[in-house]
């Protein structure tokens, strides 16, 4: 039987950043990290591997990572464990008592009960190279595909085959607009425009009945009973969490939300903490459960709960902001916290600013986006900021990163209205209309 200081099952995001949190302030214990696949991909690498990248190798974490810190990486699959004797099963048959343990074991596709979902070409997003290097064989061959989902996840799949010559692409929502859970209307009207522009077919307010085929998937027929052809389909509809092992193992879990967890990533055993998809979250704006799955929270989340394993000034987790980027085309989409209509779901009254200008000054050169926006919102009763978007050129994704930075520094209105950043002609807009405090400023006027 091994033996270990501290055991880590999964080594992606959470599990690396959680391995490598212990070596680096705990250095006297030793670690053991496990996963279940034979590599360990860049989670949001993976819609890039079809369009841009063309090969599954070119999107792999180099182990390196897991293993520098001086930790130890094992494949092999946990499925069984004692947390009383402190000892986990593996499929192998082999058995690690640990002392610590941390379950970082992540999602898995949520796939609904669709007729034909069994049917050879029709996938699911899966952190896996072997399932991966399918979808790529069947892209190759495929001509007309069908993604169902319109969030971050399908949108990329289909924006990436898009890119492969002689595609046939088409995205199926139920929602009135593609990435609707995670901005706002406007901005996700000028994502959809751009997916249409770029030749995809975007089919709102459209849910998928059924699968159709006999062996291979030839269609897929639409609740209004339309039958789009495809030789191929993607499901992507969102994650859920792991949680068999935890509940084996006699951990509390809530089944839709994940592991449960106290602010310090502590499970109903003090000795088990969890982090990343697998682990329960609540929002930071509201402190309710928050289903938010995203490589940054868990990374986060790793490293706070490699930290607390044994620190006596325990680090806590103060919960989910949901900070959000992507690009399509030539353009980028970014997002952190509240929209207004998860403001008018939670019942928290707000107001907000917007601001669109050059990204540029003066706005004379060459490279400048004149529809640089950010919108700003704020919660009446106190004035804190709790979400926002940006959409421009590549300086939107960190515009979002700031909003998410102010959010959980608790920026107020004029506290945001006051930052002081960083301005150049060739890098930025006007310090005088410097788009996330000219947005600010407007809230602030119009209050």
């Amino acid at each position: 039987m091994k033996s270990c200081d501290v055991l880590v099952l999964g080594a992606s995001a959470a599990g690396i950043a959680a391995g490598n949190a212990v070596k680096a302030y705990h250095p006297e214990k030793s670690v053991m990290l496990f996963r279940n696949v034979e590599k360990t991909v860049v989670p949001c690498g993976i819609p890039y591997v079809y369009g841009e990248l063309k090969d599954v190798e070119k999107d792999i974490i180099p182990d390196g990572h897991a293993t520098g810190s001086g930790a130890e990486l094992f494949t092999d699959e946990a499925v069984d464990g004692d947390l009383k004797e402190k000892v986990i099963k593996f499929a192998s048959g082999e058995e690690v008592k640990y002392d610590k343990l941390i379950l970082s074991v992540g999602s898995h596709p949520f796939v609904p009960p669709l007729p034909g979902r069994d049917l050879k070409n029709v996938f699911t997003v899966k952190k896996d190279v072997k399932v991966m290097q399918e979808i790529f064989d069947a892209v190759n061959k495929a001509k007309n595909i069908v993604v169902i989902g319109g969030g971050f996840i399908g949108v990329e799949m289909g924006e990436q085959f898009n890119k492969i010559p002689g595609k046939n692409v088409t995205i199926v929502e139920m929602l009135p607009h593609c990435l609707l859970l995670a901005m706002e209307e406007e901005f996700a009207v000028m994502a959809e425009n751009k997916l249409k522009d770029a030749g995809i077919n975007v089919l709102t307010n459209a849910s998928a009945k059924a699968i159709n085929g006999t062996d291979t998937v030839e269609s897929v027929e639409l609740a209004s009973g339309e039958k789009i052809p495809a030789d191929m389909v993607l499901i992507g509809i969102g994650a859920a969490a792991n949680v068999d092992l935890a509940k084996n193992l006699g951990l509390e879990v809530d089944m839709k939300m994940g592991i449960q967890v106290d602010k310090f990533m502590q499970t109903s055993d003090p000795d088990v903490l969890a982090a990343g998809d697998c682990a329960a979250k609540v929002s930071f704006i509201t402190g309710k459960p928050a289903p938010v799955r995203l490589a940054s929270i868990a990374s986060e989340e790793g490293f706070m709960a490699g930290y607390n394993t044994y620190a006596s000034d325990k680090i806590a987790m103060k919960g989910a902001v949901g900070a959000f980027g992507t690009k399509i085309g030539d353009r980028v989409f970014a997002a952190a916290g509240f929209t207004t209509g998860m403001c008018k779901m939670n019942d928290v009254e707000y107001y907000e600013g917007n601001f669109v200008g050059p990204d540029r000054h003066p706005a004379a050169f060459d490279d400048v986006t004149m529809d640089t926006k950010v919108k700003v919102i704020f919660r009446k009763s106190d004035d804190k900021l709790i979400g926002g978007d940006a959409t421009g050129n590549l300086q939107a994704v960190e515009m979002a990163n700031v909003i998410s930075a102010c959010i959980q520094a608790g920026y107020t209105v004029k506290d945001l209205a006051t930052t002081q950043f960083a301005t150049h002609p060739k890098l930025t807009g006007s310090p005088l209309g410097y788009h996330i405090c000219q947005a600010a400023e407007n809230a602030l006027r119009n209050r």
